[in-house]
């Protein structure tokens, strides 16, 4: 009986061995299962296992079964200390990556070196976003700000805020000044798009804002170019604004001052055309050309033809009954013209001492002047105003006393080299 008793135990212990090792290599394979099945389960599954809600305060698992959810949250950097009130895990995440992105590349820097400074951030630091910095702001925000939403832009800028004052970080000057030169290379472009998209009136109105401001000093035309640019930059620096809403800095620009509401377009003026010069007249000179002499000799023509003339009266008179009547006749005729060719031509003469009652008794190209109403004169030769002689016919009306006619009063009445002679009232030479 004892005997089969202790065959018994030893059964029995080996049953108990053996289930032992069973239950050993289960949960040895379920663990590994399970590690390889978290990594493909979603953030909010994960920060469902790994936190405990209670009400609105949400804390991280105390369970080691959970130990699991809580390496994994911790590997990705989730943020799963959050309340109810917030919609997503990844609203949070988002705030955070705008605030951090938008600090230039020095300041990122900062932020990190400080992170890793106080045991956050373990990673490398180079201003780059990823979930090692986000977990390290999560982290900071815990145990600084008790946890604070995150999902506030007020609790975000206050976090990075305090992460920029925390310690002065030096980092490479040469980056740094890079940097710089990048972020006014971009701000000038977007500038220069922005004014460019605006109406021209609109642009007119920005450049006269700036002159009345006294820093532009070209002309008031809706063109963008260096000194456009220039007065730009001088307004930034004036009023340490900066171009990251250039809607808003035109704004500005133009409520410092009145601008008008429309400028007005200039008009040409027209050009007068240069006027030709007139000709030039040619100088007429006072002395005889060749074509005065010529005159001279169809004047001398003209004579003859009168001299003609006067023969063929003559003639045709003596035929007459009373040849005196008839020569009067003619000679009325002839006074006529000679008077008229007097008036016109103003005759000047040569005086000869020789006395006469009338022209008969004169020679060929002489004509007897006489005294105002006096029947007796002196013969005189007939010239121009050049002085050459000239001839005529001698006239039947001579041998009348002289009534009137003077030719000339004052000296300025005769032609240059001439005399008036006040005694028979004629220009003499």
């Amino acid at each position: 009986m004892n005997g089969l008793l202790a065959k018994v135990k030893v059964i029995l212990n080996l049953l108990f061995q053996s289930f032992l090792i069973v239950l050993l290599l289960v949960s040895v394979s379920t663990a590994q299962a399970d590690a390889e099945e978290l990594s493909s389960f979603s953030d909010k599954f994960i920060c469902s296992m790994a936190t405990i809600k209670k009400g609105d305060q949400v804390s991280w698992s105390i369970d080691p079964s959970f130990n699991g959810y809580l390496s994994e949250a911790d590997k990705r950097g989730l943020n799963c200390l959050i309340n109810d009130n917030n919609k997503s895990i990844g609203s949070s995440s988002a705030k955070v990556r705008k605030a951090f992105t938008q600090l230039s590349v020095n300041k990122r820097k900062i932020v990190q070196q400080n992170l890793k400074a106080e045991g956050f951030y373990l990673s490398d630091v180079d201003g780059l976003y990823g979930k090692g910095t986000f977990s390290a702001l999560v982290k900071y925000n815990i145990d600084y700000f008790d946890g604070a939403d995150l999902r506030a832009d007020a609790n975000v800028n206050q976090l990075i805020n305090d992460l920029l004052k925390t310690h002065s970080v030096a980092f490479n000057q040469a980056d740094d000044i890079k940097e710089k030169q990048d972020e006014l290379q971009n701000s000038k472009y977007l500038l220069e798009s922005s004014f460019k998209r605006q109406t021209l009136n609109e642009r007119k109105q920005l450049q006269y804002a700036l002159k009345k401001l006294g820093i532009y000093d070209s002309r008031v035309d809706g063109v963008w170019g260096p000194k456009t640019a220039k007065a730009f930059e001088n307004f930034e620096l004036w009023q340490e604004a900066g171009v990251a809403n250039p809607e808003a800095l035109f704004a500005g620009i133009k409520g410092l001052v009145t601008v008008p509401d429309t400028f007005s377009t200039s008009k040409s003026v027209p050009v007068a055309k240069r006027q030709e010069a007139a000709p030039r007249q040619k100088y007429q000179p006072d002395y005889p050309t060749p074509k005065a002499a010529s005159s001279k000799q169809v004047q001398l023509n003209d004579t003859g033809k009168e001299l003609l003339r006067i023969g063929l009266i003559g003639i045709a008179c003596a035929l007459t009954p009373n040849p005196a009547a008839c020569l009067e006749g003619a000679s009325g005729s002839s006074r006529s013209s000679s008077s008229h060719s007097t008036s016109n031509s103003r005759p000047t003469t040569i005086i000869n001492n020789s006395g006469c009652s009338s022209d008969f008794q004169c020679s060929m190209g002489e004509k007897c002047v006489k005294k105002p109403y006096s029947n007796n004169g002196v013969c005189m030769k007939t010239v121009n105003r050049y002085g050459g002689q000239t001839y005529s016919a001698p006239s039947a009306s001579s041998v009348r006393p002289r009534m009137g006619g003077k030719q000339c009063r004052f000296l300025t009445d005769c032609p240059i080299g001439f005399q008036c002679d006040m005694t028979y009232n004629v220009c003499v030479k």
